[in-house]
């Protein structure tokens, strides 16, 4: 503590008084743990990689679910990032629908074997790896000696994914499937959507009228899907779905599927750039700020587009 009050004493007064998102504490810089979960309801072995900030303070926690065909280690970016702004981030890899899937199969099969692990089946069994996760919370922040004991704020959740994993996320931050929030967990106060989806045969507005906690879409203009048809146009519905309130879209020009991981689709090449990735972590953090330690500077930053200077033209910033 002492060093980290020296620090802030050191830094410039004109530096204090300003919000900056992309600002990394230099005390906070993320020991990475690899942890290991078992499930015995389901006899399933989960795999966890987690940024834990310095410190010996409990934090808020982000759950991060990755897209199918992926795994823990595709947005490092964002793990690294997240942790240096005072968030322990959990990354979540999904035995059945992670790289193992187009690994282990014929390269013209690929595609195939993609498309058939993108069911209503492997939805319900991600859903419970995370609440799975969730369940261990409590047990490992009370462990004595465990990484991260001690270091969770367990009363301040944000759940993220990207594209399959975003839609993990949807369905258990308070998307309705049929009328009933069937899936929705209530110890998630924030979710944040790498290429969202909106559903597939239910009408949006039903779809996501009860979703009652903050939400934040990101996509491009060229994020279409390499394995189900959902065009970038259609990601954007799940906003415009959404009730008025703490609902917030980053939409950047040009960014693909591939544009928010550090995964390279097949026939894909990843496109981010190191100013998309500035966005993205500005945007993001500030997000997280808002929403889960109710920071006031962060939330007059997203709401008065204090970073529009970061943005592009063509890029996109709204909320409602």
């Amino acid at each position: 503590m002492f060093f980290k009050s020296l620090l802030l004493l050191l830094l410039p007064l004109s530096l204090r008084a300003f919000y900056d998102p992309l600002t990394v504490f230099p005390w906070r810089q993320a020991v990475v743990h690899e942890l290991s979960i078992e499930d015995p309801k389901w006899g399933r072995t989960l795999a966890v990689k987690a940024f834990v900030p310095g410190g010996d303070e409990a934090l808020p926690v982000l759950i991060y679910s990755h897209g199918l065909g992926g795994d823990r280690h595709e947005v490092d970016y964002l793990g690294k990032h997240w942790a240096g702004r005072g968030y322990v981030c959990l990354m979540l890899q999904h035995p059945g629908s992670d790289v193992a899937l187009w690994k282990g199969a014929e390269p013209k099969r690929r595609h195939q074997v993609l498309q058939e692990a993108s069911s209503g089946k492997q939805l319900m069994v991600r859903v419970h790896d995370i609440q799975a996760l969730l369940h261990h919370l409590p047990r490992m922040n009370s462990q004595e000696k465990h990484p991260l004991e001690g270091r969770l704020q367990l009363t301040k959740i944000g759940l993220s994914g990207h594209s399959l994993g975003a839609v993990s996320t949807q369905a258990m931050a308070g998307q309705s499937f049929g009328g009933m929030q069937f899936m929705k967990d209530d110890r998630i106060g924030a979710a944040l959507l790498f290429s969202p989806s909106p559903p597939q045969q239910q009408a949006e507005e039903n779809s996501f009228s009860k979703v009652s906690i903050p939400w934040m879409m990101v996509t491009g203009t060229a994020d279409s899907s390499p394995i189900q048809a959902v065009d970038p146009s259609r990601r954007r519905e799940v906003y415009r779905s959404l009730p008025q309130g703490q609902a917030y879209e980053l939409v950047l020009d040009g960014a693909k599927h591939s544009s928010f991981t550090d995964r390279q689709l097949p026939g894909e090449p990843s496109t981010r750039t190191a100013v998309q990735s500035q966005r993205i972590l500005a945007f993001t953090s500030a997000y997280w700020d808002a929403s889960l330690k109710q920071d006031r500077q962060a939330l007059h930053w997203l709401q008065q587009r204090r970073g529009s200077f970061l943005l592009a033209k063509q890029d996109s910033w709204q909320w409602k």
